[in-house]
């Protein structure tokens, strides 16, 4: 929906380079326009125009409305409670502010900023081929840093990377003016090398720290838990290690329970106790009815559409229960998972469970496996 973008951009260069050839250049005549209406009229019906551009006229509408309205607020910094509009966490606690922007690239955007100055102090013109990845910077600017400001919740991480693309294409095209023009800029090559160095380093620093499912380091203990744990134990864990168990370790049995406080003795058994209870049960799922909606063809040259629905009889699907008294309980927790880049974002240290860090080696419970980056204890 955000690369959408991409379409309004191209329409608005085009209609600029139509102004340019018709009144300027005068090259477009009304044969011209003629022309190109003949050719165009039957794309718009063959790609049915009218359906792709509705849904967006609508959401337009929609923006439009919430900026008019009285809903909205203004917040200087947005980042240290920012929740998506998928209703995810992403805010940045502290100084991890300052880490969302050197990691989105706001180095290279600084730069650039610089670039744009010194062509305005030596009064270079800038030509028309950098209007493109200007409005599309400026689109993603105001997605990742306005919008979010006035309550517009977008995806501001997900934006700065389309912000950066156009960066980069902008910074190379104004190093092209600087170097035509001979604008000496001492400092420019080597903190263009710089950069560079900083992008690898970093784009190695990240694929090694940016852990979310499984990492190197968690893999002895996957190895443990495939060899030596019982196969049909189950495998409770704080943290989103479904893949690690399940994938990795080759065992079916994992439950994951959401700790949003921190532990203590009583809590922790009250929450395994509630947990092993809830696994004790079939799970009953109602299957409800599914319809195919609306299909589109060709008939005789004619687009003709076709409602054709699917009707199953509602029915209830059964999911055996994970536990019962035979199964051995062990509670898994990756101490790795904690010293992540990415648990600078707040949702993930949720989903890392970084409050408990220090509580569950010391519960009582024997612990069967800890190697300073997972541990695994035994409840029952």
């Amino acid at each position: 929906e955000l690369s959408f973008i991409l379409f309004l951009v191209s329409l608005i260069v085009l209609s600029i380079h139509f102004r340019r050839l018709t009144f300027i250049e005068k090259k477009i005549t009304w044969k011209h326009l003629i022309l190109f209406v003949i050719f165009v009229i039957p794309y718009f019906e063959i790609l049915n125009i009218r359906s792709i551009l509705n849904p967006e006229i609508t959401r337009t509408k929609g923006i439009i409305e919430m900026l008019s309205g009285d809903i909205l607020t203004w917040h200087w910094w947005f980042l240290n409670h920012y929740i998506d509009a998928d209703g995810v966490i992403v805010s940045f606690v502290g100084k991890n502010i300052l880490l969302y922007y050197l990691y989105n690239g706001v180095l290279l955007l600084a730069v650039l900023i610089f670039g744009f100055v010194r062509l305005a102090k030596n009064k270079l013109k800038i030509g028309i081929y950098l209007l493109p990845p200007l409005l599309y910077f400026a689109y993603f600017f105001l997605v990742a840093e306005f919008f979010p400001r006035i309550g517009l919740a977008f995806l501001p991480t997900r934006a700065w990377i389309h912000l950066i693309l156009p960066v980069v294409i902008l910074l190379v095209l104004v190093v092209e003016i600087i170097e035509k023009n001979s604008l000496k800029i001492k400092f420019l090559p080597p903190v263009l090398i710089g950069l560079i160095l900083i992008g690898y380093s970093g784009t190695l620093y990240v694929a090694k720290t940016n852990i979310k499912e499984i990492d190197r380091a968690e893999l002895p203990g996957v190895k443990f838990i495939e060899h030596n744990l019982e196969p049909n134990a189950l495998i409770l864990s704080s943290q989103d290690n479904i893949d690690l168990v399940s994938v990795y370790a080759n065992r079916d049995k994992y439950i994951q329970i959401p700790v949003t406080s921190t532990l203590d003795i009583s809590s922790f058994k009250q929450l395994v106790k509630a947990t092993l209870l809830k696994a004790s049960k079939d799970q009953i799922i109602p299957i409800q009815d599914q319809i195919i909606q609306t299909l589109e063809f060709y008939q005789n040259h004619t687009l003709v559409d076709k409602q054709i629905s699917v009707i199953q009889d509602e029915k209830d699907q059964i999911i055996k229960a994970e536990n019962s008294d035979n199964n051995p309980v062990y509670f898994l927790f990756s101490y790795h998972k904690l010293d992540a880049l990415n648990t600078a974002n707040q949702d993930r240290q949720t989903s890392a469970d970084l409050l408990n860090r220090n509580v569950y080696a010391h519960l009582g419970y024997p612990i069967v496996y800890d190697d300073s980056k997972v541990l695994i204890i035994k409840i029952r």
